[in-house]
C-alpha cells in the first residue's frame, strides 16, 4: 500500500469534520491559481486543489503548461499522477480509471446481458423500453 492509499484510508476513519480540516490544511499548500494553465472563470468560481477535488468540467479546457510536479500537495501525499489535474481528473479518478483499462475483458465481452447466455437472469423477459418481466 503506497502513501496515497494509506492516507485515504485514514481520512475514510476520520469523523467528517477532521477529514474537511485534513484537505483545508492540505489545499493550503496547493499551486494551482499560480499555474499557466489555470484561468480566471477558475479563479472567479473559486476552483482549484484539483488533484483531490477532480478537473474543471466548466472553467479549463486546454493544457498550457503545468506546475503539479513542483508542488508540495502531490510530492506529499504520494500522488503517482503529477501532471494535469485540472484536465485529466484527479489521483483517484485516474486509479480507478487506470484499474479498469487494466482489467478489460478481450473485444465481445462483458457488454452483453447475462441473461441471454444461461447466466443469471436466465429466466427474464426482456420487454419493449428496456423493461423486465
Amino acid at each position: 500500500m503506497d502513501t496515497f492509499e494509506r492516507l485515504v484510508q485514514r481520512m475514510m476513519q476520520m469523523p467528517l469534520a477532521e477529514r474537511i480540516n485534513t484537505l483545508r490544511a492540505e489545499r493550503a499548500k496547493c499551486i494551482c491559481t499560480n499555474c499557466p494553465t489555470f484561468t480566471e472563470c477558475a479563479k472567479n468560481l473559486e476552483q482549484s486543489f484539483f488533484c483531490f477535488t477532480g478537473m474543471s468540467i466548466i472553467c479549463i479546457s486546454h493544457e498550457v503548461r503545468c506546475l503539479c510536479p513542483t508542488c508540495p500537495v502531490p510530492l506529499e501525499t504520494g500522488l503517482l499522477h503529477t501532471a494535469f489535474y485540472c484536465t485529466r481528473g484527479d489521483e483517484k479518478a485516474r486509479r480507478y480509471d487506470q484499474f479498469l483499462a487494466s482489467r478489460q475483458e478481450p473485444a465481445g465481452r462483458g457488454d452483453e446481458d447475462p441473461g441471454r447466455h444461461g447466466g443469471p437472469g436466465k429466466d427474464r423477459q426482456h420487454l419493449p423500453g428496456g423493461e423486465e418481466g
